[in-house]
Formats: C-alpha cells, structure tokens, sequence
C-alpha cells in the first residue's frame, strides 16, 4: 500500500517495495470523485500505456489522450510511475495505490481469452481462490467481483459489480 500527495507533475516516481514488477496496481484520489485507475501487466501489449477504470463498464483506454495515468512507463522490482491526471497526481490531492504482484498460493493476475460458451475457458492460477475480480477489457462490460463466501460451490452464481450501486447479482 502506497500513498503520497499529489503535485500534479507530469511525472511522479513512487517505491512500492515489492520487489518484483506488479502485476496489477489499483490508484485512488481519495480527496476527488475520480474513479479508481487500474493498471494489469497483461492486459495488452503495451499496458503502460493503458487503464481501466473500476467504477465503469468501458474497455481499457489508451491513456495517451492527454491522460498521463502511468507516464506510458512500465512499473520496475522498486517503483511505478505515475503522471498529472486527476485520478493520479493533482496537486494537493491525497492518494492511495494498491500494488500486487503474483505470489504463488496466494494472488493471480492475468488474462484470457472467452470461448463463448456458459463453462468458459479454464483458467489455473495454482490455487483455490477466495476472491476473483473479472473484467472484459476488449469492449465495454461489467466488473464482475466472485468470491468463495456468497457461493462456496459451484456454479459460483453470487457476485458483486462495483461499477454498479446494485445489491449483490446472481446468474
């Protein structure tokens, strides 16, 4: 967990002492209503240059578009980047990122591809997981948050979308 105040620079360098490359950093303004950025290593080719959004149904954004969420620079073993958007780095601003990276036994981060059918691609991430947070990053579409305490068998039907103020869904 990592929190600092904004100066609103065009680049800011942070240490997140993780000692490996992140694999998912979630940021929040926590003094403004922006939503909270997300950066996945492996949701595109180039993931530096690209964010999600957690509190909306839209596909990963190129952040080029005079939107420096992470300076178009790929987090190192000791530190992520980010620039002067608003949901980043405003100055005065007071800010919280989460930084995970994969540890074997306890947190997966990746991507797949859907196959389009109600059982879905199989996707091993080495152990059973309490929680799985799915987002469809080639168009729009809804977080879906799964966890091993709404349904603890399967098929696991209960979920939480945090883009949405709904209750809890089932399907």
């Amino acid at each position: 967990i990592v929190s600092w105040e904004g100066d609103g620079n065009v680049s800011k360098t942070l240490s997140h002492s993780l000692g490996v490359v992140p694999d998912a950093i979630f940021v929040k303004n926590r003094d403004g209503a922006n939503d909270w950025r997300v950066f996945n290593s492996r949701m595109a080719s180039d993931p530096e240059t690209d964010h999600l959004v957690l509190a909306t149904n839209l596909a990963f954004a190129d952040a080029g578009y005079a939107d420096s969420s992470w300076q178009d620079t790929m987090p190192t073993s000791s530190v992520f980047y980010v620039g002067d958007s608003g949901s980043v780095n405003t100055d005065g601003e007071s800010y919280v990122a989460y930084v995970w990276a994969d540890v074997d036994g306890f947190s997966r981060y990746g991507a797949y591809i859907g196959n389009g059918s109600t059982a879905g691609p199989f996707c091993w991430t080495g152990m059973k997981p309490a929680t799985i947070l799915i987002k469809r990053i080639d168009s729009s579409g809804q977080w879906f948050m799964h966890d091993n305490k709404r349904s603890t068998y399967n098929p696991v039907a209960a979920r939480l979308e945090p883009a949405v103020t709904d209750d809890e869904a089932t399907n």
